[in-house]
């Protein structure tokens, strides 16, 4: 999972410092204009949808905290690599990309993942540093 997990990771920081400036208009717009309002929903519907596919995939491996199921697993990715969360950190704390993208992995990996699923990602990093 620790693969899957840094791939998305990436993806949503190079996302959402790309698309930060149309996202920040589309929110300042969508209280003026339903049809954006709509399409906000509908966007955070699909990324939750397409989470959620990697989420079971995690499921399947027991890769999971024994507590979580699928479903309060997908809400927790949902909610931390959301756009909102993104902006507010990075964009109004001035957090760097850097540093975001280290505090999420930590995050997700502690709230997502088996303790033994942590000890095995955190061995594979060492190994892979030592080569």
């Amino acid at each position: 999972p620790d693969a899957q997990l840094e791939l998305a990771i990436r993806f949503v920081v190079d996302y959402f410092s790309k698309a930060e400036p149309f996202l920040a208009l589309l929110r300042t717009n969508a209280y003026a204009e339903p049809a954006l309002a709509d399409a906000m929903r509908a966007g955070e519907a699909l990324r939750r949808v397409s989470q959620r596919a990697m989420v079971v995939n995690w499921v399947n491996r027991g890769a999971l905290r024994l507590e979580l199921n699928a479903s309060t697993a997908a809400d927790i990715l949902w909610a931390l690599t959301s756009p909102d969360l993104y902006r507010m950190l990075v964009q109004e704390r001035r957090w760097s990309r850097a540093s975001y993208r280290t505090w999420l992995r930590r995050s997700l990996r502690e709230l997502l993942f088996s303790p033994r699923s942590n000890s095995d990602a955190l061995a594979g990093a060492a190994r892979r540093s030592d080569s």
